[in-house]
């Protein structure tokens, strides 16, 4: 079992449209730093970046199952084809 402190500090980059999730470890011998860096996209958004690598974007659901899309769902699932 280890003995740990962890700090986590979030920082919002609204006009890039990014999070930063910093993570500081504190253990007895040793101490991390880890950043988790998250980009956030609209539909549209990413529909684009999709069709910048060679797909187009045939449907956004809210689960893998095939759930409507609704703004507010913590999953998403995208079917995309090749260009």
């Amino acid at each position: 079992m280890y003995d740990y402190y962890c700090f986590v500090n979030t920082f919002k980059y609204k006009e890039d449209k990014v999070l930063l999730d910093k993570y500081t470890i504190i253990e007895e011998l040793r101490q991390r730093i880890v950043y988790n860096w998250l980009q956030c996209y609209t539909n549209e958004s990413l529909s684009e970046v999709f069709k910048e690598n060679g797909f187009k974007v045939e449907a956004i659901y809210s689960d893998v199952a095939g759930k409507a899309f609704y703004p507010e769902s913590t999953e998403i699932a995208i079917v995309a084809k090749t260009l």
